[in-house]
């Protein structure tokens, strides 16, 4: 034995602080003697400086809390720089799990040390849509803290599509580095925006539902099927009023109808008449398809299959980046009958291909990236993508060397029932 080590029965045994902030680590609250969760120990901070309330927020894991632990002062309990389990959570994405009779403003205004309230946190996660809508005023969005306003915090991430809508409506008006807050909004946030507007008045709205009216192009040259489809909202038009002719109208940024609706996910709110491949694969300004959009929101599932076995996967952006690019993070949405080894491999931005983008992990920003192939990087592709690519090499290996023995017994019994399909 190393002399520098004692031996386990030297070790200092840990304190029931330590014990209950290991559990709060581990989510095993149920193993803890009662008793033990008192407000010290919830509060009580380790070498990383995090309590067990500070692992709740982390976790989400507000019901393994003892009730009479659950009070405001533990929630706005704050660490040395004054951020407290609420910023937490706003910042990591689980101020869903708070119970809804803490999500106030007086907690939510609570500021750290540099004057950074759970607005600005959330805004720094892309999670403003966890904080209730009536909460999203253009008093609490314009806040000032040390490192700007929650929507100068969005426009610096450039993630306005992660904000409600019905609260940039109120925000508008306001100026973000030096624009109006108008100007700095994506396509799709401001086509949201509009509708969320519009629908708030049906007597307008009523009166524009007719071919002529949505024929008409208003900011950004969008029409009011272009705000209904970023909105997701398209089910709320009459069908007799989705046409090709009026679907197919484009936006200053070259988009139809089509492409609205496969970027915010809603394409299976189109009658499937109007669903052909043809319309689906106009170009917009910046050579993306519907397909390249339904992709990148996870919706190509929406598409019929036939279009999709059809379509050209080898369609690239100004990027070079195709569908399959677009969709790496989640292939299982593609049909089997699309993958080839041809479209799988095709260099992209950056020179990486469909499969290395599926099987690594991106790291870096702007134009230094480097993508790394990851332990079991390939637990999550389709057998039949790996089947059509079992000997590409990446890394100095085939992708079936790269494989867990599961998960090449899994692409070889597809690739036996595969075959026993085709000699039938």
């Amino acid at each position: 034995m190393n002399q520098t080590e004692k031996p386990k029965s030297e070790e200092k045994p840990k304190s029931i602080a330590e014990q209950v902030n290991e559990a709060a680590k581990k989510g095993q609250w149920k193993d803890l003697p009662q008793g033990w969760v008192t407000t010290e120990t919830l509060r009580f901070r380790d070498a990383k400086g995090l309590c067990a309330l500070d692992r709740i927020a982390i976790h989400g894991s507000w019901s393994d809390l003892p009730s009479k632990q659950m009070t405001l002062e533990n929630l706005n309990h704050g660490n040395p720089e004054g951020r407290t389990p609420l910023h937490i959570a706003a910042m990591v994405g689980e101020l869903a799990k708070v119970p809804n009779q803490f999500l106030i403003f007086e907690n939510l205004l609570v500021p750290d040390n540099r004057g950074m309230s759970a607005f600005h946190y959330a805004a720094f996660g892309g999670n403003l849509a966890q904080i209730p809508e009536h909460l999203l005023t253009k008093e609490t969005l314009t806040l000032r803290s040390q490192r700007g306003t929650p929507l100068e915090i969005v426009t610096l991430n450039s993630s306005y599509d992660y904000v409600p809508p019905i609260a940039l409506s109120r925000c508008l008006d306001v100026e973000v580095e030096g624009k109006a807050l108008v100007e700095c909004l994506s396509d799709k946030a401001f086509g949201a925006t509009k509708w969320s507007m519009v629908s708030g008045n049906p007597g307008w709205l009523k009166s524009r539902l007719k071919p002529d009216a949505l024929k008409m192009h208003y900011e950004k040259g969008q029409t009011i099927l272009h705000w209904a489809a970023f909105a997701g909202q398209l089910a709320m038009i009459p069908q007799r009023l989705l046409t090709v002719r009026l679907l197919s109208e484009k936006d200053d940024a070259g988009k139809t109808v089509f492409h609205a609706a496969a970027q915010s996910g809603s394409l299976n709110q189109l009658p499937s008449r109007v669903l052909t491949q043809k319309h689906l694969e106009i170009l917009d300004s910046q050579g993306l398809t519907s397909f390249h959009y339904a992709a990148r929101s996870d919706s190509l599932r929406q598409i019929p299959a036939k279009l999709l076995i059809r379509t050209n996967m080898e369609l690239q952006d100004e990027h070079g980046d195709t569908p399959l690019h677009w969709s790496a993070g989640n292939l299982s949405q593609v049909p089997n009958q699309v993958f080839t080894c041809r479209n799988l491999t095709k260099p992209g931005r950056w020179g990486w291909t469909p499969l290395k983008f599926a099987a690594s992990r991106i790291m870096g920003c702007g134009n230094d990236n480097h993508c790394f192939l990851i332990p079991d990087g390939f637990r999550d592709i389709p057998p039949a993508a790996l089947w059509v690519c079992r000997s590409v090499v990446l890394d100095g290996k085939t992708v079936l060397e790269h494989l867990s023995p599961t998960k090449r017994a899994e692409v070889e019994h597809y690739a036996a029932c595969h075959y026993r399909r085709e000699q039938a």
